[in-house]
């Protein structure tokens, strides 16, 4: 499986671009059966990178759950799909949460993602 390497009989998850920790403000939207859009659901991020996010929210959705997610880059919205990937549900853990994968980003949305992450790297 991608993303998966096999140390020790155990697996540990790994990827190739680093994510980024900072809390940045996000907007998700669950795509009905019908293909419209669920009401908005504010949340935030725990880690972002430019192939998905850790989105901190009480419930998380069910894995293969497609989303309409608006990050805000510093008041610049970045409107993409996504999937939930996995969850972390533990009831007594304070940080519940869902990994979401980006899907289809455009150039464009590439580069301002990429724009906004360096500049937190240079503010730390």
């Amino acid at each position: 499986m991608a993303g998966v390497a096999t140390t020790g009989g155990k697996q540990a998850h790994y990827r190739g671009k680093p994510r980024h920790g900072r809390r940045v403000a996000v907007t998700v939207r669950q795509q009905e059966a019908g293909g419209g859009l669920g009401p908005a659901g504010p949340c935030y991020t725990k880690n972002l990178g430019v192939g998905g996010a850790f989105l901190v929210v009480d419930e998380p959705l069910a894995r293969g759950t497609r989303l309409e997610v608006t990050v805000d880059l510093d008041g610049q919205p970045l409107v993409c799909a996504a999937e939930v990937r996995w969850t972390h549900e533990n009831e007594d853990d304070a940080l519940r949460g869902m990994g979401v994968r980006f899907l289809g980003l455009e150039v464009e949305q590439i580069v301002k993602l990429n724009d906004f992450l360096n500049g937190l790297l240079g503010a730390d």
